[in-house]
């Protein structure tokens, strides 16, 4: 699993993504939303994380994940089916449905959010089968979709290369530090008071983000007295090894030879007593003066029946030890002289042994059949590889690091070996040939021995991942080496280079330089990450790129200011305090994740700049001399937390692109009517922005202004709560997309006529926006997304929107109607699912383009005129519409695949139902008043039928099979048939394909209702009060 620092959750792409995350922790995924609205995505639904998010309140934006995963799906048999009802329900912000089968739920999920932009979180993911339950494929889900998933077990993320793997680590002391301050002292650095006592407590905690948090938490607010209390407590467990043992003390505090697993002197004890059991399974023998002269005998382990791994360090065993350890897995034993008279010692299981440094080796040790791994390190009288061990067909790894081989045999029989080491062998002079026939070989080590030619059958290896021959007298690599192509490491200390190279990348933690740095007169870029800097690159008379991430460095290289050709910097990561004088020439500079940076200087000079990154520097509270950035293009500032105001910024009168996110603190901007050249502009998610200083009358006002911003084609404010108006939004001419969702302070905005080219507009959760004037002049709108605008109650006519495609209005409780919605052709998509107040719609007839139509919870909604001549409807959804009794004949229909009409209590029929041949889904439970249904038998790709609750459906006609036509050999009828309330039901006969049926007959005179024998797939098949009822 790759480790990666740069999150791509921002990618430009439209491409779904998984990202995977995956270690030995739980991921701490409080802070991890920072990314995926680093580049304003605009999502139909966020799935977040843990923790309160400052975006609550987005009718169309879901602030609940799928967490918990593996606890949930193991809790009982339709775990799964929970969490898919789950996911659903929150993407359709609808009562949970019930899936009968796993399959059910997918079907719905693939069906529903084709078309959906959506980010989601599985949380503790361990079994392919939870993936594939949930998010097996991208394609189930829109473009732009990210799919995230985290796991403790490496091998669920069964995802394609180009998704990206994460590995997670513990934190630095010093990222802990910060953690447990932000939670405990609600500050980013200890009290001098506390300094000593937080770097202790840290300092035992450890890495754990969560434990860290958790501490931190409880003790916020504390008293002195009971931060040292913790302390103490801490110490009794001082680290994981320690809080582990403790762990197993517990399983049996006064008697040790009843535990699963001992160590030190407890181990020691228990054996001279004899005093174990058959529940202890791993014994641990540390070293100990006196324990070498020790033998232990077999009557000491006689009762150690389930005894699977044993470690002796400097410890002998003596006597006839025939039928004792049967179960023994893992031996660690360094013998430690030629005394050992232990005999008929049964290890023929044993998987993993270890001897290193032992004085004598058991020659028979070589016919252990399914031994996995074998070390003899520093095992230095062995001359020669044990009998027999050439030959063995499980050995994985294979150690003889320190061992006096001189040569290795043929080596044909292990064809399982992944790793085979040699490091130190001072006779090891040459590999066999045969060594190309070890295809699973991935890492081979050879350092320090005495090796000076490696055969071409090398080549072979293409699993190798590692050849490391540091310290070799080799001086030539085979020319077969280029068939390696799965080889990532091959040096360790680095050799002259060239001096036409023009560009270098360090990326590992070794401080080893660069030999010959200031004779690389072409060098034109060089990036540092987790490496030292050198101070020879300001010898680099060419170099016009520098990055320098994870370096130790707290203050930058005096003299840097002298690379005149320097072009791009980047500081990523980094302890950095305060910047030198920067190059003149410089024209981008980007600092990342610098959490010790208070304040921005030395910018001054830089006439040059044409772009500004600040990303994640918590303590940066000032950027000095801003507004002298004459040339200046692009800034973008984001989780910098503590700013809160960026003088200046009125200045820049050459700057395209500003992206001010998550900068909570800030509570002005400047006016930025004079900044003409201003193309794109995103600012949300700044809680405290309420006010801006205009300049011409210098009076505080709490709306937006944005006026005379004429090359401006995107303003995104998401998420800004307080903010009250976009005073100059009607002067946007050139504005393409419009989001000011979760703005719940705006009650108006300026008339939109003079919008022409606005495409996109979303106002989703505006809850106090009364209306939209001008809105009917906006011909060039593509999408129109106000779902929770709970206050507005009409729409201006929507006859001149010629382009509008999708039109969102869900939740929209006192909106009374739609006028114009007739003339709409190009709609593809309506959703006016809980608009309780609309009681009619204007014709549909002319939607010939309408593919989806949600009206979901429409309680006053009477009918759908003009439904029977919408062809290329593929989804209706009319589920709890109270008041439809008909609808218009459906026979036209003809791509129609989810029909969902349950909870429709007036809806007396479905006329035309029986033409429906695409359909795929019908529900109409709780469809009280369906007497009766047309015959289904030419609905051959129905999966799923649901009706129950149909309290007067006396009769479905249909089901038994027909011909089968030549092209379609097999007739898939229903896999889930529910039938609830379906009191006069009789017979089913003619469903092959059926896996589960739900059924209570009140009448209890049904006889005949299923012939066993065509049932060969049925799985659960439930039947309460047929007491007439057989089986045959």
């Amino acid at each position: 699993m790759k480790k990666r620092s740069r999150s791509t959750a921002g990618t430009t792409s439209n491409d779904a993504f998984f990202h995977g995350t995956g270690g030995g922790y739980r991921v701490d995924t409080s802070g991890s939303s920072s990314a995926s609205g680093q580049r304003g995505y605009e999502y139909d639904v966020f799935l977040s994380f843990r923790g309160e998010d400052t975006r609550k309140g987005f009718t169309d934006c879901l602030y609940t994940a799928l967490e918990d995963v593996r606890e949930i799906s193991g809790r009982s048999n339709n775990g799964l089916r929970q969490l898919q009802s789950q996911l659903v329900a929150d993407l359709l912000k609808c009562d949970r449905p019930e899936f009968a089968t796993i399959d059910e739920g997918i079907s719905v999920v693939k069906r529903r959010f084709r078309e959906m932009k959506v980010l989601i979180l599985l949380d503790d993911v361990d079994s392919v089968d939870q993936l594939k339950a949930l998010a097996a494929e991208l394609d189930w889900f829109g473009q732009g979709s990210r799919i995230i998933i985290t796991t403790r077990n490496k091998g669920t993320l069964e995802v394609p290369r180009e998704h990206q793997v994460y590995e997670v680590n513990e934190m630095e002391e010093e990222q802990g530090l910060q953690l447990f301050c932000k939670h405990a002292l609600r500050r980013d650095a200890p009290t001098v008071r506390l300094r000593a006592l937080s770097e202790e407590i840290v300092k035992r905690i450890g890495g754990l983000p969560l434990a860290l948090e958790v501490i931190g938490s409880f003790l916020h607010g504390k008293s002195e007295d009971t931060w040292k209390a913790t302390l103490q407590k801490l110490k009794i467990v001082p680290n994981k090894e320690v809080e582990h043992r403790g762990i197993v003390r517990q399983e049996n505090p006064k008697e040790p030879g009843k535990r699963s697993r001992l160590w030190g002197d407890e181990a020691v004890d228990v054996l001279l007593k004899k005093q174990g059991s058959k529940n202890i399974e791993a014994i641990q023998l540390e070293y100990q003066i006196g324990l070498e002269d020790r033998c232990f005998e077999p009557s000491e382990f006689r009762k150690l029946s389930k005894l699977r791994f044993l470690q002796l360090d400097c410890a002998n065993l003596a006597g006839n030890f025939e039928n004792l350890l049967p179960t023994l897995r893992w031996l660690r034993w360094k013998i430690p002289s030629l005394d050992c008279t232990a005999t008929n010692l049964n290890v023929k299981d044993l998987l993993i042994l270890d001897l290193s440094n032992s004085k004598v080796i058991d020659p028979s040790i070589g016919k252990l059949k399914h031994l996995a791994s074998l070390n003899m390190t520093d095992c230095r009288f062995v001359k020669e590889l044990l009998e027999q061990l050439d030959i063995n067909e499980t050995l994985l790894e294979l150690v003889i690091d320190g061992t006096g081989i001189k040569k290795l045999p043929t080596l044909d029989g292990l064809m399982k070996l992944e790793t085979l080491s040699a490091n130190n062998c001072a006779c090891l002079t040459q590999i066999p040939s045969s060594i190309g026939h070890l295809t699973s070989l991935a890492d081979l080590r050879l350092d320090q021995s005495k090796i000076s030619e490696l055969p071409e059958s090398i080549g072979s290896l293409v699993t190798l991942r590692r050849l490391t021959v540091a310290g070799t007298p080799l001086r030539e690599l085979p020319k077969s080496i280029g068939g390696l192509n799965s080889l990532v490491e091959l040096l360790r200390t680095l050799p002259a280079l060239p001096s036409s190279l023009s560009s270098v990348s360090l990326t590992c933690e070794s401080s080893v330089p660069i030999p010959n740095l200031p004779d690389l007169i072409n060098l034109k870029k060089i990036e540092f990450v987790r490496s030292v800097v050198p101070k020879e690159i300001l010898e680099l008379s060419k170099l016009e790129k520098l990055h320098i991430s994870r370096s130790n460095v707290s203050i930058l290289l005096d003299g840097i200011g002298a690379l005149a050709t320097l072009k791009e910097l980047s500081i990523g990561n980094v302890n950095l305090q305060c910047l030198p004088e920067l190059p003149l020439g410089l024209r981008k500079l980007c600092i990342l994740r610098c959490h010790s940076l208070a304040r921005l200087t030395a910018l001054s000079n830089l006439q040059n700049l044409s772009e500004l990154k600040l990303h994640d520097c918590p303590e940066l509270v000032e950027i000095e001399s801003l507004g002298d950035l004459a040339t200046l293009r692009i800034l973008y500032i984001s989780f910098c937390r503590r700013i809160a105001k960026l003088d200046g910024l009125d200045k820049l009168e050459s700057l395209k692109n500003l992206v001010i996110y998550e900068c909570g603190n800030l509570e002005r901007l400047p006016d930025l009517s004079k900044l003409s050249a201003l193309s794109l502009m995103m600012v949300f998610i700044c809680e405290k922005l309420v006010e801006i200083l205009v300049v011409s009358s210098w009076q505080a006002i709490e709306t937006l202004n944005v006026s005379n911003l004429k090359s401006l084609a995107y303003v995104d404010v998401r998420g800004c709560t307080r903010l009250k108006g976009l005073d100059g939004l009607d002067k946007l001419g050139a504005l393409m997309r419009l989001n000011i969702a979760g703005c719940k302070s705006i009650e108006k905005l300026p008339d939109l006529s003079n919008l022409k080219s606005l495409q996109n507009l979303n106002a989703c959760g505006c809850e106090k926006l009364q209306g939209l004037d001008g809105l009917d002049k906006l011909g060039a709108l593509t999408r129109l997304s106000i779902s929770g605008c709970k206050s507005i109650e009409r729409l201006p006519d929507l006859s001149n929107l010629k382009s509008l495609q999708h039109l969102v209005a869900y939740g929209c409780e006192k909106l009374q109607g739609l006028d114009g919605l007739d003339k709409l052709g190009a709609l593809t998509w309506l959703s006016i699912g809980g608009c309780k107040s609309i009681e009619r719609l204007p014709d549909l007839s002319n939607l010939k383009s309408l593919q989806d139509l949600g009206a979901y919870g429409c309680e006053k909604l009477q009918g759908l005129d003009g439904l029977d001549k919408l062809g290329a409807l593929t989804w209706l959804s009319i589920g709890g519409c109270k008041s439809i009794e008909r609808l218009p004949d459906l026979s036209n229909l003809k791509s129609l695949q989810d029909l969902d009409a349950h909870g429709c209590e007036k809806l007396q029929g479905l006329d035309g139902l029986d033409k429906l041949g695409a359909l795929t889904r019908l529900s109409i439970s709780g469809c009280k008043s369906i007497e009766k249904l047309p015959n289904l038998s030419n609905l051959r790709l129905l999966e799923i039928f649901r009706a129950d609750g149909c309290e007067k459906l006396q009769e479905v006609e249909g089901l038994k099979k027909v011909e089968e036509p030549p092209t379609q050999p097999k007739w898939k009828l229903w896999q889930c048939l529910d039938g609830n309330g379906i009191e006069k039901l009789q017979e089913l006969d003619g469903l092959d394909e059926l896996r589960s049926f739900w059924g209570w007959f009140e009448d209890r005179t049904s006889e005949k209702l299923l012939n066993q024998s065509n049932y060969g797939v049925l799985r659960q098949w439930y039947a309460d009060g047929c007491e007439k009822g057989t089986w045959e």
